[in-house]
C-alpha cells in the first residue's frame, strides 16, 4: 500500500510540476510580450511629442521675428549714450555718444586721470543688420542697440574676449535728442 501512495504522488508530483513548468512558460512570454508593445508604444509617443515639440519650437521663433524691434526702423535709437567703460592705463574712459538722424554721430572720448588727450570726432555710422551699428572711425566701434543702451561689442582697441557678455561695456540712454 505505501508503495502504491509513493507511486501515485510521485506521478501527482511530476504532474504538477510539468504543469508549473507550462504556466511559467507561458508567464513569461506573456511578460516579454507586454512589455515590447508598450516600448513600441513608447517610441512612437517619443516620436509624437519630439515632433510636436519641433513645430511648437518653430513657431516660437517665427512669433520672436515678428515680435522682435527692428532699432534701423524707428527713431527710438535716436539720442545721448554714456558710461565709463574700463582701463588698463586708467581709471576708465568715459564715452559720449550722441546718435543722430542720417545715420550721423558725434564721440567724445575722456580717459579718466590720464595724460591722454581728450577725443572729440564726428562722423557717420551704418547699420550691419536691424539693431547693430558700425562706426565709420579708426576703432571701427560696433553696437548693438537696444531700446535705452548701446552694447560695445567690437573695437580694435579691445580685445573681443574682453566684450563678449560683459556689462562693463554697456553704455545708458540719457535723454531724447
Amino acid at each position: 500500500m505505501a508503495y502504491i501512495l509513493y507511486h501515485f504522488f510521485q506521478m501527482r508530483w511530476n504532474e504538477l510540476f510539468l504543469m508549473m513548468k507550462y504556466t511559467l512558460n507561458f508567464l513569461i512570454l506573456i511578460i516579454f510580450f507586454a512589455c515590447e508593445s508598450k516600448s513600441e508604444e513608447l517610441i512612437v509617443s517619443k516620436t509624437n511629442t519630439s515632433m510636436s515639440t519641433k513645430k511648437d519650437v518653430n513657431a516660437n521663433i517665427e512669433d520672436e521675428d515678428n515680435d522682435k524691434i527692428h532699432f534701423q526702423d524707428s527713431k527710438i535709437w535716436q539720442g545721448r549714450y554714456s558710461g565709463v567703460l574700463p582701463c588698463s592705463d586708467c581709471d576708465g574712459i568715459e564715452i559720449i555718444i550722441f546718435l543722430k538722424p542720417k545715420k550721423k554721430y558725434t564721440l567724445q572720448m575722456s580717459y579718466l586721470n590720464s595724460s591722454e588727450p581728450e577725443v572729440k570726432e564726428k562722423g557717420s555710422f551704418s547699420w550691419l543688420d536691424a539693431n547693430n551699428i558700425l562706426f565709420d572711425n579708426e576703432e571701427a566701434m560696433e553696437f548693438m542697440v537696444s531700446e535705452d543702451r548701446l552694447w560695445l561689442l567690437k573695437s580694435k582697441r579691445i580685445p573681443a574676449m574682453k566684450l563678449a557678455n560683459n556689462a562693463q561695456y554697456i553704455l545708458q540712454k540719457n535723454e531724447k535728442p
